[in-house]
C-alpha cells in the first residue's frame, strides 16, 4: 500500500538509551498492565461490549516507549512471564515482538505504535470459538481447523465495530495469516497484494507460536524456528523480512538457554547489535554443571577469555528446561 511506501521513506536510526537492568522494571510494569488490559477486553466482550481502544493505545504506547529505549527488556519477559493462557500471552508477546521488529527496521515512532496495537488486538476473534477446540491437546480435524481459522473473519467484524480502529490496523489483522505464496487464509492473497506491516505480522506471529508451549504442541528453540523459517523463505514468507526478522531477534534471542563451549549453561539477557553471536549472558552452571550461587554476567563482546587462550562462545543451544532449569525463575 502507498500509505506504507510513504512511511517507509522516513526511516530513523534507534538508540538504546538504558540498559537492559535499567530497563525491566519498567518493562515488567507494562507487561503487568498489557496483561490485564487483555483479560478485561476479553471479559467485555463475553458480555458483547467493544474494546476500549483509548486503553489499547495507551498501553501500547508504554510498551513502545520501553521497547524504544531498550526493546530486550520486554523481549525477556515474552519468554519468562508464566502465562496463564496461550491466547492471551500470545497476544502481548506478538504486540511486543512487532514492535521490536519494527524498531529494527527503523519505522517512524506512529507507526510502532501501530503495529504493536495490531499486534494485541489480531486474535482477538478467538473469544466467538469454543473454547474446547482452542484449548485441544490433539491434531484438529480439518472442520476445526476451519473454525479456527474463522478468528480472521471475527476479529475484524469485532474491530469493524469498534470506534477508533486505525484503517491500516484492520488491514493487517485482516492479513496476518495470509503468505507470500498464496497458500495463506482467508483470502489466499500472494506476495505484495498482503502488505508488508502484514507480511511482518505474519512472520512474528508464526515464531512466536513455534516457540510456545501450546496445548497440541511443545515449544521448538528459538534457533529451531528461525531455521525452520529461513528455509521457507520467499515461499511462506517474503526472503529480505525474514532475514531482517532473525537480524531484529538474534541468532541467540534474548531469553533463550545456551551452552557455552567452556560447559558453563546461561540465559541470552541482552543482545550486542553489532554482533549478534555476541550477547550478554546470565551464566547459572559451571562447566561441571553445578550452579552458581549468584548467577554471573558475561558479555561475549567486552569479555571474552575464559582463560589461557580460550575465548568464550556459545556451542549450542539448548531446549527449553534442560538440566532443570525453568528460565522464568530468573529475573534481572
Amino acid at each position: 500500500p502507498q500509505e506504507e511506501q510513504k512511511q517507509r521513506a522516513i526511516l530513523r536510526v534507534y538508540e538504546e538509551v538504558t540498559t537492559v537492568e535499567q530497563e525491566i522494571e519498567t518493562a515488567r510494569d507494562v507487561h503487568d498492565k498489557a496483561k490485564d488490559l487483555i483479560e478485561n477486553m476479553m471479559e467485555e466482550l463475553k458480555k458483547n461490549r467493544m474494546p476500549d481502544v483509548e486503553k489499547v493505545k495507551e498501553t501500547v504506547d508504554g510498551m513502545v516507549d520501553s521497547i524504544v529505549r531498550n526493546p530486550d527488556a520486554l523481549l525477556w519477559l515474552t519468554k519468562l512471564k508464566t502465562k496463564d493462557s496461550y491466547t492471551y500471552g500470545h497476544s502481548i508477546d506478538v504486540s511486543i515482538y512487532l514492535a521490536s521488529f519494527g524498531r529494527h527496521l527503523g519505522l517512524p515512532r506512529d507507526d510502532l505504535n501501530m503495529l504493536g496495537m495490531a499486534g494485541m488486538l489480531q486474535d482477538i476473534g478467538k473469544i466467538r470459538l469454543p473454547i474446547e477446540i482452542l484449548e485441544k491437546n490433539q491434531r484438529l480435524t480439518p472442520e476445526e481447523l476451519e473454525i479456527v481459522k474463522s478468528h480472521v473473519t471475527e476479529s475484524v467484524k469485532i474491530l469493524t465495530d469498534t470506534p477508533g480502529v486505525p484503517k491500516q490496523v484492520l488491514n493487517i489483522v485482516a492479513n496476518h495469516h495470509e503468505r507470500y505464496d498464496g497458500t495463506g487464509y482467508p483470502r489466499k492473497l500472494q506476495g505484495d497484494a498482503i502488505g508488508m506491516y502484514a507480511s511482518m505480522a505474519a512472520i512474528v506471529d508464526t515464531f512466536e507460536a513455534m516457540t510456545s508451549e501450546r496445548p497440541y504442541s511443545k515449544a521448538m528453540t528459538a534457533q529451531e524456528a528461525l531455521r525452520t523459517m529461513h528455509g521457507w523463505k520467499d515461499k511462506t514468507f517474503e526472503k529480505t523480512l525474514v532475514e531482517q526478522f532473525i537480524q531484529c531477534v538474534g541468532i541467540y534471542p534474548v531469553g533463550s538457554l545456551v551452552e557455552l563451549n567452556t560447559g558453563d549453561i546461561g540465559i541470552v539477557i541482552a543482545q550486542n547489535r553489532v554482533r549478534r553471536l555476541q550477547p550478554r549472558i546470565m551464566l547459572l552452571m559451571d562447566g561441571l554443571k553445578e550452579k552458581y550461587k549468584t548467577p554471573i554476567s558475561l558479555d561475549l563482546l567486552t569479555e571474552p577469555v575464559a582463560y589461557g587462550d580460550v575465548v568464550y562462545q556459545i556451542k549450542k543451544s539448548l531446549p527449553p528446561n534442560s538440566h532443570g532449569i525453568d528460565p522464568r525463575e530468573y529475573y534481572l
